[in-house]
């Protein structure tokens, strides 16, 4: 799949209409992890990460574990193409 294609962890946390907050309360997350993590997944401990995507009910491999900005930036790419 190509990184175009993959979803951030923000734009899964607001398909599933989901605040921050909520999800933090019901995973047990803190909203600072998960801010830090929806620009950047890459430093996320494997464990949450995996805990996490559980939870929204997504496969890891829907899932970009890396910068927000590089889904971005293959988007705008992709279309300019």
């Amino acid at each position: 799949m190509s990184l175009a294609n993959h979803l951030t962890l923000k734009q899964v946390r607001e398909n599933c209409k989901k605040s921050i907050e909520q999800v933090s309360d019901e995973t047990g997350i803190s909203v600072a992890k998960l801010k830090r993590w929806e620009k950047d997944a890459s430093r996320a401990e494997t464990y949450e990460f995996f805990r996490l995507l559980q939870y929204y009910k997504i496969s890891f491999n829907h899932v970009h574990a890396g910068k927000a900005e590089d889904v971005y930036k293959a988007r705008r790419e992709a279309v300019s193409v």
